[in-house]
């Protein structure tokens, strides 16, 4: 042994003992004699734990004052962050109120009105252009519609309350047919399947959403534009477009020469049993508390529409709980029923035209019975409520009256 050990012998209990009283640290109540071997003494383990327990105690209780006299330090700055946030947010809501007010007056609605009037009609000439001119390129203008019209239908149906009616399949469907362009040109089932939807269910739901050409309305543009543009642009890629094109840029389409039933059935119901799970879940069992409280589905919506038709009536008859399943299974056979004169628009040009014609008057027609009726019933009331106003004031029933009133005072 060292110098070094023999003195750190000699102090240990002077220097360096942990048993010192007056350390703040040490393990008072132990004798200053005790060796390691009568530490393991149960007595003495007692004590040991009951120090370790009070030394314990006392640090956490100085640990808690420090962080309460942190918190009460930074009180007045979290009050003060909290009055700037407030103002802020009264700020910006002030001026998205004003905005929402600006946006929903006459003018801005009257001038909405004409801007959507402007593009609806401006689009439909260029769709026409296009399929005359240069029908290689109406894939490129559908999908550039496709990226302006969906985040202005999510924007207002978000507005609206109306956001759940963009998970339905119209969108899926919408959805296949940019996959196919975009990234999957040489599958042939997705072409099967992107036709067999667009022909089918996305068409026939311009006949079942009552969907309206009105130029005026953004909103419904919109909705013809999801159900009615997919199958003319497959019809101009089918019939309109070269093959020499189609073989370097589509070559799905010249692969299959033609669109069996029970092909476009099979892979479509995949298709269709995928969203309906996902949608099932995401909307109808996940988002249930926000549709008891009044946000509509497509399901509400149909059930109120149809109310008075006999299936409506039949649906209504159900449990209330068993009634999304049979939406489903009605949607499911709408859409297999809708798609299986598929394969006569695929192998007749002639036909696909005219079916395409039909469903377009379709919209046409109904746009014209909504300016009819709809305009043509506040024009009614504005004259009924002239004609009430005329009855009421005698002095105004006839130019006549106002004239010799005229005569009597210059008389």
């Amino acid at each position: 042994m060292n110098s070094d050990d023999s003195d750190y012998d000699l102090n240990t209990d002077s220097e360096y003992s942990i048993f010192d009283e007056n350390d703040e640290y040490a393990l008072h109540g132990f004798n200053n004699s005790l060796g390691l071997s009568d530490l393991v003494d149960v007595p003495n383990i007692f004590q040991l734990y009951s120090w370790l327990q009070r030394h314990y105690t006392k640090k956490k209780r100085q640990i808690r004052h420090r962080v309460d006299r942190q918190k009460n330090k930074l009180q007045p700055l979290h009050r003060q962050l909290n009055q700037e946030s407030e103002k802020i947010k009264e700020k910006f809501g002030n001026s998205i109120d004003e905005l929402q007010e600006k946006w929903n007056s006459g003018k801005m609605v009257r001038l909405r009105d004409k801007i959507s009037f402007v593009l609806g009609v401006s689009t439909a000439i260029l769709t026409a252009l296009l399929l005359g001119m240069a029908p290689e390129y109406i894939h490129i203008w559908y999908t550039i519609q496709l990226l302006v019209y969906l985040p202005l239908r999510y924007y207002t149906y978000h507005r609206k309350g109306y956001v759940y009616f963009i998970a339905d399949f119209c969108y899926w469907g919408n959805v296949m047919l940019l996959a196919y362009i975009w990234f999957f040109p040489f599958s042939k089932r997705l072409f099967i399947l992107s036709y067999s939807v667009s022909y089918g269910t996305l068409a026939w739901s311009v006949v079942a959403w009552r969907n309206s050409l009105l130029f005026h309305s953004l909103d419904k543009i919109t909705s013809l534009f999801i159900h009615f543009f997919p199958p003319l642009v497959l019809h101009t890629l089918v019939h309109l477009v070269k093959p020499s094109h189609l073989k370097e840029r589509f070559p799905a389409i010249l692969n299959v020469p033609t669109i069996y039933l029970g092909s476009s059935i099979k892979i479509a119901s995949i298709s269709y049993a995928l969203w309906q799970i996902w949608y099932y879940f995401f909307i109808q069992v996940g988002k249930r508390k926000q549709i008891q409280e009044g946000k509509p589905t497509s399901f509400t919506w149909m059930s109120k529409a149809y109310s008075k038709t006999t299936l409506g009536k039949a649906i209504n008859t159900l449990p209330e709980n068993l009634r999304p399943f049979a939406f489903m299974v009605l949607q499911y056979l709408y859409s297999i029923t809708t798609m299986c004169p598929c394969s006569i628009w695929y192998n007749n040009k002639v036909y696909s035209t005219a079916f395409l014609v039909v469903i377009f008057g379709w919209s046409i027609w109904n746009g014209a019975s909504y300016y009819i009726d709809v305009f043509g019933m506040r024009f009614q009331k504005e004259l009924e409520a002239l004609r009430r106003e005329i009855a009421n004031d005698p002095s105004r029933s006839s130019p006549s009256s106002g004239i010799s009133s005229e005569n009597s005072k210059k008389k």
